[in-house]
This record gives structure tokens, C-alpha cells and sequence, in this order.
């Protein structure tokens, strides 16, 4: 059976066992997306396979959440697909997201890395009403995800989503735009960021390679190896 919680959260002479479920997950997620893989290219060669991964990738999520991790996931897709919404806040919380980046880059080298989503409602439940403030917050949002976008040199971005106005059931407003089709200010935050991201580059050399390994770390995961890196 799986890991206690704390187990994953702590360490201690439960480490070997803990590091050796995470492996056992990552080849029990290889081989159930491998086969989805081959049955996709089966019917179509030339599709690249991918699914939006969820907290997978993300640092600071808890080790007890055992999130997907992409040294499993890099074997059977075609995009490492994190995504978004851990990192939603100010800088400090979302320039984290260039390690993402770079951890999925160490267990998927030739794969890209997109974020396929992100987002921030605006919808004031309590007046049943976008938020202006929220509104003007969520652009300053995206300009620093974009931001780490950029940097982190990830292929591309998904924003959650285009049409504004209250979306019954999820009871939220994630809209790019307003209802009437006028811009919000994410609006111009993508303007102003697309072109930067878009435009081709160069990759930027290497400054210093680390080496980690994640069998010694505290939840056998991604957020040990995080907490062991970080500074």
C-alpha cells in the first residue's frame, strides 16, 4: 500500500520505502500513459500526446499530495504539460515555476514544457460582480507569470479563459476578456508579453550543473528536491 502522509511529509528510516513507492508510481504511470500513447498513434502517427497534469511539477504542493512526477510522465507524452495554479500570487510564489521548468527539462531533455493552464477569477461572490481591484491584481499576475515564462524559457502558456462573465456552477470569472468583448487588464498583459515570448531566442548557456538525487530526499519527490535546491 501507499506511503503514510507522514512519512511523505517527514524523514527517517522510512525513506528507502517511501523513494522506492515513488519509483514503483513512476512506471506504474509509464506504462498506463504508454499504452494511451500508442493507442493515440495508432490512429494518428503525427498527433503529439500530452493532458493537462495538474499539480504535477509543483514544489509546494506537500509531499502527501504524491503528485504526478515527470520522471514517469517523460516516458509516455510528448509535452510536459504542468500546470498554473500553484503559482498564483505575487512574484516570490510564481518564480518558482522556473524550477518546474527546469525539472521537468532534467527528466524530459527533448520534450517542451508548456503550462497548460492558469488563471485568476474576478468574481466578487459577495456582490455577485467582477472585481475591479481583483481585475487590476490579475494583470499585474500574469505580467509576473509571463514574466517567469520568459525566463524559464517554457515553450508556451495557457491562460484560463477567454470569455468574461459568471460562469454558472464554477461560480467564477476567468475571462480574458469582458462579456462585451472590451479588454481587461490581462488583456494587455498578454499584448505585452506575447511578442517577448513568442520572438525566437537562443538558449542561454548553462550557468552551473546541479546534480540531486531524489531517492535521498525527504518524500522521494519533487518537493524534497526543491527544498534541497532551492537556495
Amino acid at each position: 500500500t501507499n506511503p503514510l502522509d507522514e512519512q511523505l511529509r517527514t524523514d527517517g528510516p522510512h525513506q528507502a520505502m517511501v523513494s522506492a513507492y515513488c519509483r514503483f508510481c513512476d512506471d506504474l504511470l509509464a506504462k498506463a500513459y504508454g499504452r494511451a500513447n500508442r493507442l493515440v498513434k495508432s490512429i494518428d502517427p503525427h498527433h503529439l500526446t500530452s493532458f493537462r497534469m495538474s499539480s504535477a511539477g509543483d514544489p509546494t504542493r506537500g509531499a502527501e499530495w504524491l503528485g504526478y512526477d515527470f520522471r514517469g510522465l517523460a516516458r509516455s507524452v510528448d509535452i510536459m504539460e504542468p500546470e498554473g495554479y500553484g503559482r498564483t500570487g505575487e512574484w516570490e510564489r510564481v518564480k518558482v515555476g522556473r524550477f518546474t521548468v527546469d525539472y521537468a527539462r532534467a527528466m524530459a531533455p527533448r520534450r517542451p514544457v508548456m503550462w497548460a493552464e492558469f488563471g485568476y477569477s474576478t468574481w466578487d461572490r459577495s456582490t455577485m460582480e467582477p472585481n475591479p481591484r481583483a481585475e487590476e491584481w490579475a494583470g499585474g499576475f500574469y505580467r509576473n507569470f509571463y514574466q517567469m515564462v520568459l525566463e524559464s524559457e517554457a515553450n508556451g502558456s495557457v491562460c484560463w479563459f477567454w470569455p468574461g462573465g459568471f460562469r454558472v456552477g464554477e461560480n467564477s470569472d476567468y475571462g480574458v476578456v469582458n462579456p462585451d468583448g472590451t479588454w481587461r487588464p490581462v488583456s494587455q498583459a498578454i499584448q505585452e508579453w506575447s511578442a517577448k515570448i513568442t520572438a525566437p531566442r537562443e538558449h542561454r548557456p548553462v550557468d552551473e550543473w546541479i546534480t540531486f538525487d531524489r531517492d535521498a530526499v525527504r518524500g522521494g519527490g519533487v518537493v524534497g528536491v526543491y527544498e534541497a535546491l532551492q537556495e
